[in-house]
């Protein structure tokens, strides 16, 4: 819906909307007539007492911004070369470069959408944001790229962006800067120092283009790559070699999300985690004390993506007991492997309300520090209906099962609605959490029917217990019978050699008529 624009409301336009800008920009609305808008540019870059424009009413009222874009201005990084700190796979913190090219501005967070050589990245824009908005120049020398962010600060960055600056100026159009030479010198010292013609030829020979200039300056400040050292007196060569191997097949056990699955994870988790890699921020969780439940790669891997109808239940995050510690850690349960190869395990079921919602408030307290707030506020609005629901209800092993397939299946409603429409459309279906909802009313009509079986496998096991608790009965009841040969008899028989009682069939003799 169009908004009406009022003074002191600011909008975000291009060239597009207004010949006069070169790129996109704030204006500030200073009049409103009945078909025009009178606008000044506005921004961090704007100058006081600039110039006035007129623009049409209707493109102003599709144009216009919140007024919180105000603290942060970030409009005024689209389509503009960045430097920013970036967390890599390994959890370190380097500068990076990019180019910006979009953003998003909700009430609970900024984000900016950033093309880097290492992939997009999504940067939130907080006050504390260590970003620095760069020219051209400075994105092909890509200075302090790479470079540890405790060991160079924005303000030096900014000292060595002018200096390169300064000296690639000074040079003159079509040559290379004498620090430049002096650069590629040392990684080509062979070749130059071979004759002071091919030194000259390097430095006084212009580029067929700038763009050929740039990427020599950009080759001259790229740091030498590490080499292998192999020495061919021991062995450690091919022990490095096969460690370079295992790092190597290490790749095999990192987490790598699908362009969906990244999709759903930037809608639901909380803006302190935008932007971290999918890896660190996994490993970083794993360890964390917000976790009841045993913690394993494939159940966080689902819930970075919120994983339902994908194969994740909610009785992945039943509260873990001790002994569920002891015996994972017993069975050996990798907890290192956060790629696919690593399946998500069958969940335990639920014998009672009680299981399933002491799963529900794991899963809500996981959710309170990795998930948005509305996302949070989803799941919590699932575990109060179970609770209010189990206090009304008979506490049957069946209806538990039926309301835990329930739960899964709006849960995965979230997500698909998530993927297809976006947030505002998943979260309506906290509506449902209702006991007329439609499925669920089918679900308690299937349940007597699940309750039956259950008491007949009950009363089967029953009876078989009972059963074998008669028969020890009635065996112990069982009179002792006396033994057919008098004590007196076996007392007289003679023993072996080995000590053991002869048998009377062969110490009797036969026509014997002697009685006791």
């Amino acid at each position: 819906m169009a908004t009406q624009p009022a003074p002191g409301d600011i909008a975000f336009v291009g060239p597009a909307h207004l010949s006069h800008l070169s790129n996109y920009q704030y204006v500030e609305v200073v009049s409103v007539e009945e078909a025009s808008v009178h606008v000044s540019i506005a921004g961090p870059d704007a100058t006081s007492g600039g110039s006035t424009y007129t623009m049409p009413l209707g493109t102003v009222q599709h144009r216009v911004v919140p007024a919180r874009e105000r603290d942060l201005w970030p409009g005024s990084y689209l389509a503009h070369p960045v430097a920013f700190v970036w967390t890599t796979d390994d959890g370190v913190d380097v500068w990076s470069c990019g180019v910006v090219s979009g953003y998003s501005a909700t009430e609970d967070e900024t984000t900016l959408h950033i093309l880097g050589h290492e992939g997009p990245v999504r940067l939130p824009l907080v006050t504390t944001t260590a970003i620095i908005k760069a020219d051209v120049l400075t994105y092909a020398l890509q200075i302090g790229g790479t470079v540890n962010a405790a060991a160079l600060t924005p303000t030096e960055l900014l000292e060595q962006k002018t200096q390169s600056s300064w000296r690639v100026t000074d040079a003159g159009p079509g040559r290379l800067p004498d620090q430049a030479s002096a650069t590629i010198s040392r990684q080509t010292t062979g070749d130059i120092s071979a004759s002071d013609s091919n030194s000259d030829s390097i430095s006084n020979s212009p580029g067929d283009n700038d763009d050929e200039d740039i990427q020599a300056i950009r080759h001259a400040h790229r740091p030498n790559p590490k080499r292998r050292r192999i020495e061919l007196a021991s062995d450690s060569g091919s022990s490095q070699y096969q460690d370079y191997r295992g790092r190597g097949r290490q790749r095999g056990l990192v987490f790598q999300p699908s362009p969906i699955d990244r999709q759903v994870h930037d809608a639901v988790v909380h803006r302190r985690h935008t932007g971290n890699a999918p890896q660190t921020l996994l490993q970083s969780v794993q360890q964390s004390d917000q976790l009841d439940f045993i913690g394993t790669p494939p159940v966080l891997r689902a819930a970075y993506h919120f994983g339902f109808g994908v194969g994740l239940s909610i009785m992945h995050f039943r509260r873990a007991s001790p002994s569920d510690d002891v015996m994972s850690t017993e069975n050996g349960v990798d907890m290192w492997d956060f790629s696919a190869k690593n399946s998500l395990q069958p969940p335990p079921k639920a014998n009672t309300f009680n299981d399933l919602i002491s799963a529900l408030a794991a899963f809500y307290k996981f959710g309170e520090n990795f998930y948005n707030k509305k996302t949070k506020k989803f799941i919590g609005a699932a575990r109060d209906f179970v609770i209010a629901y189990a206090d009304h209800s008979s506490h049957d092993s069946g209806m538990a099962r039926l309301l835990v397939h329930w739960i899964n299946t709006k849960f995965g409603l979230f997500r698909s609605r998530l993927v297809a429409k976006g947030i505002r459309s998943a979260t309506r279906v906290v509506k449902q959490f209702s006991r007329m909802d439609e499925q669920l009313v089918a679900l308690k009509e299937s349940c007597p029917q699940l309750s039956q079986q259950a008491q007949n496998s009950l009363r089967h096991k029953a009876a078989e217990s009972e059963g074998v608790s008669r028969s020890s009965r009635q065996s112990s009841a069982r009179p002792a019978t006396k033994p057919k040969i008098p004590a007196p008899v076996m007392a007289a028989l003679p023993k072996g050699e080995d000590g053991r009682r002869q048998c009377l069939r062969f110490i009797s003799k036969a026509g014997c008529n002697v009685t006791e």
